[in-house]
């Protein structure tokens, strides 16, 4: 049995910023088949004047060329921003999680290199599993907790099979300690040539325990190989997902679509939207190669050239990049772009899945955790400067 409804966005919708903006005529379809809700957006409920933007210059930027060693980066994996009062920036150089007010001041710093408890061989990423906690994951696949005053509690696998705990490919975490992470997959050795997938399960859980769950066999990865080797297929598509609001999402980017599932796996919501086309034409593929050649060393631009022009192109590019669910729920898509040069457009959806707007984020500048009054990230300048960064999240009435 079918239920279906068409809504205008002026009315009242259970929106992620509910009351917040003003919002333009648009049309949502709800339709509810088998328990599973499709909700499809024709065109996004912000208007040109509504919506939410980022200040035009950060509220904090945390980072020195030169100075005291606990302001000097190098290979940030990530920054979160808990209470909107503390900042810690994980920084893969040193191996060390470093603990900075909002005013930009240095705390404390803790990890480091080693094998002792609380110390690093490596560092993969910064993660927010818990609102009162600092979780680091590293490329063994182990998940490091620490308290926010930077004391040690535990080390824990993310997931296992029979043959003992493995690394993962991509992982995410909510702050109520559900997770979602796939495996790096493999075609096996050599590598096929041509255009081809990786493929590994994903499997969904709860920290301390682990993923458990098994929600099936998904394409992890699109590469293109050649004489044995592979690369990952610039237009290629990979499986991304994120945690948040009790819900995972999970999309492999093959048109405007994207899954909703529960705790336990269990399908509840398919998110659509009309978007641009994703066609691939030769005009598409002849800007990307012209761009990708500009961006080497002019002894290799010819083979460069050559490489690309002998590449399969796939007839349609990936809708989307990323996935990344807010302090208050709000799921927010990175749109794909395969020239690298232009600022950042994030797509946002509200907690029901309705289509709200976009938002631009300056290039050079990566998205690593959003609360409901800040974006945060790193920023990258030309120079390879890197600063852990805050801008100011306005939300236009």
């Amino acid at each position: 049995m079918q239920k279906r409804c068409l809504i205008l966005s002026c009315l009242l919708l259970q929106a992620g910023c509910s009351g917040e903006v003003a919002r333009s005529p648009s049309t949502v379809i709800f339709d509810d088949s088998a328990g599973v809700r499709m909700v499809t957006s024709t065109t996004p409920a912000w208007s040109a004047s509504s919506g939410w933007k980022v200040g035009p210059e950060p509220a904090l930027r945390i980072g020195e060329v030169v100075g005291a060693p606990p302001y000097i980066f190098s290979g940030v994996v990530g920054v979160r921003l808990f209470g909107d009062s503390l900042v810690v920036v994980a920084d893969g150089g040193s191996l060390e999680l470093r603990f900075f007010d909002l005013e930009g001041r240095f705390l404390r710093s803790v990890g480091g290199e080693g094998g002792g408890p609380g110390e690093f061989q490596s560092m993969e990423d910064l993660l927010g599993c818990y609102p009162d906690s600092v979780v680091v994951l590293d490329q063994s696949g182990g998940l490091t907790t620490f308290s926010l005053d930077g004391e040690f509690t535990r080390r824990s696998p993310v997931y296992s099979t029979p043959g003992g705990p493995r690394p993962p490919y991509r992982f995410s975490c909510g702050s109520d300690g559900l997770i979602i992470v796939n495996g790096s997959g493999s075609r096996g050795f050599p590598r096929p040539d041509g255009l081809f997938w990786n493929r590994s399960h994903v499997f969904i859980g709860r920290l301390p325990q682990g993923a458990s769950v098994d929600l099936g066999e998904y394409p992890t990865s699109q590469h293109w190989g050649t004489q044995g080797v592979s690369r990952l297929h610039p237009f290629g598509r990979m499986t991304t997902f994120a945690v948040g609001g009790g819900e995972v999402y999970l999309g492999i980017a093959e048109g405007h679509e994207i899954r909703v599932y529960d705790s336990l796996g269990g399908l509840t919501r398919v998110i659509r939207w009309l978007g641009e086309s994703l066609r691939v034409g030769a005009k598409e593929v002849q800007e990307y190669v012209e761009w990708a050649v500009q961006r080497v060393a002019a002894g290799a631009q010819p083979g460069m050239r050559r490489y690309l022009e002998e590449m399969e192109w796939p007839s349609t590019e990936p809708s989307y990049r990323d996935l990344f669910v807010d302090e208050a729920g709000n799921l927010w898509v990175l749109r794909f772009d395969s020239i690298g040069d232009s600022d950042q457009r994030w797509w946002v959806f509200d907690k029901a899945g309705m289509w709200l707007g976009q938002i631009s984020l300056p290039h050079g500048f990566m998205l690593t955790d959003v609360t409901r009054n800040f974006v945060v990230g790193i920023e990258t300048d030309e120079l390879g400067v890197e600063r852990a960064t805050l801008y100011e999240l306005r939300k236009t009435q």
